[in-house]
């Protein structure tokens, strides 16, 4: 019983040493992509702006990314006004 549970842990952990080795060697990330400026994706793209990436929007319509490029202005708008208020 021991060496089956031995064995699955030896499994389990495999993975993330490579996960680990990958992450220690992989580049800044300077760009981000959001699929979707819906109720989340527009809030997803305003934090990483505003955290200083670049953010490449995707939409399946132009009405669609009006619509999230508008929410996304509004509260782009709010932030500024309550950070100098």
């Amino acid at each position: 019983m021991f060496r089956i549970v031995s064995k699955q842990i030896r499994t389990v952990n495999k993975p993330l040493v490579q996960l680990n080795s990958f992450l220690s060697t992989t580049k800044e990330i300077k760009r981000v992509g959001v699929v979707g400026l819906g109720l989340m994706g527009h809030g997803i793209a305003q934090v990483t702006a505003q955290s200083g990436y670049e953010v490449v929007a995707i939409e399946s319509s132009q009405d669609r990314l009006d619509a999230g490029m508008k929410r996304y202005l509004y509260f782009i708008y709010l932030y500024f006004i309550l950070n100098i208020c």
